[in-house]
């Protein structure tokens, strides 16, 4: 009796061991079917950031430290109350807040030889603020943007200090 169970038992496992190591050597296997993939150019990452009706915020991060997670604010400073965004065909980047209308004017564009969606502001005259979107960040289900920018601190002893920031934003599908 025991020695039928073992050979049943080692049988089983061995058919087991054999289809994931199979699956493990194939090209395009199951394991890696499973993976979300990113877009391979700037037109696909456009038509999957067109294809969803409605973006949220997933996570945001201000120098790689989470500022907001999950609906939650962690950070003092930040008060994110964004319920969701889309990309109109027109061109026009629409957000929509939890708590006011909207009134800004934003808008998004392809830049072919960077390979990446810059989202900016059209009313601001003085300088451009953009959010990139690079075609690797983009997959079917989520997109990330990052935004640089920088300022001068100065100092009670009127020394000054150059502070850069960078915003990372993680949109996942609302659903």
């Amino acid at each position: 009796y025991i020695y039928k169970n073992f050979k049943k038992n080692n049988f089983i496992l061995g058919i087991a061991m054999g289809v994931l190591l199979f699956l493990s050597g194939c090209e395009g296997n199951m394991i890696d079917a499973m993976q979300p993939v990113a877009s391979k150019d700037i037109k696909q990452a456009k038509a999957r950031l067109m294809a969803v009706p409605k973006w949220t915020i997933d996570q945001a991060l201000e120098n790689d430290v989470v500022i907001y997670q999950n609906g939650v604010n962690l950070s003092a400073d930040n008060d994110i109350d964004i319920d969701f965004v889309r990309f109109n065909e027109n061109g026009f980047f629409e957000v929509k807040y939890r708590k006011e209308p909207t009134d800004e004017n934003l808008r998004w564009s392809i830049d072919e030889k960077l390979n990446t969606l810059s989202i900016y502001d059209l009313t601001n005259k003085d300088y451009r603020e953009d959010w990139t979107i690079e075609t690797g960040n983009v997959y079917s289900n989520s997109y990330t943007m990052s935004y640089v920018y920088s300022y001068t601190n100065t100092y009670p002893d009127n020394t000054t200090k150059e502070v850069k920031n960078k915003m990372t934003i993680k949109m996942k599908v609302l659903d």
